[in-house]
């Protein structure tokens, strides 16, 4: 996720990419966390909340930053600092009882600040307060989804194994990439 002065947010699931390669845990520090390069090229980790994150995605004006996992049952929230350290950890949405796992996965946000998430179910739409407005059911648990097209009104969303486009009323952030 590319912020406005050109630095990236990135997630890192270590141990699980070191246990499909098959290399020795010993040679990969085992820390999932989310990460920071700063367009100067420093790399900061900037949290380890929650467990295994996965999804990234930043609000409209840049300043909150959420970050999701298969295995939490809330997308979490933070506050982005003018150094790109994030502060202020707190539940944003809820996706599944407490203790069960969501399915978590990418994420998009529409230009009024509403974040759809990939997870169980479908995709579940949160207003900008993390109350649930709805699910976009699909046959297949989706993986991941943008906005796009010439007038950024389609959903793509992807699946294991098929992907398909929404026509929408919400439209994407304009000016970057997801």
């Amino acid at each position: 996720m590319i912020d406005q002065k050109g630095g990236v947010y990135f997630t890192d699931n270590v141990s699980e990419k070191t246990a499909k390669s098959g290399r020795s845990p010993s040679s990969v520090k085992p820390v999932e966390a989310v990460y920071y390069r700063a367009a100067s090229g420093q790399v900061l980790r900037v949290t380890e909340v929650p467990a295994k994150p996965n999804g990234i995605q930043l609000s409209p004006d840049g300043k909150v930053l959420f970050v999701d996992s298969g295995s939490a049952s809330f997308v979490t929230a933070f506050d982005v600092e003018a150094d790109g350290r994030l502060s202020h950890a707190r539940d944003f949405a809820q996706l599944s009882e407490p203790g069960t796992a969501g399915g978590a996965d990418g994420m998009a946000i529409d230009s009024a600040g509403r974040l759809y998430v990939a997870a169980n179910g479908g995709i579940r739409i949160f207003s900008v307060e993390g109350r649930p407005l709805g699910t976009i059911p699909t046959a297949i648990k989706p993986r991941n989804l943008a906005f796009a097209g010439p007038d950024r009104k389609t959903l793509f969303i992807v699946t294991r194994g098929a992907a398909y486009k929404v026509a929408m009323i919400a439209e994407g952030v304009k000016g970057r990439a997801k």
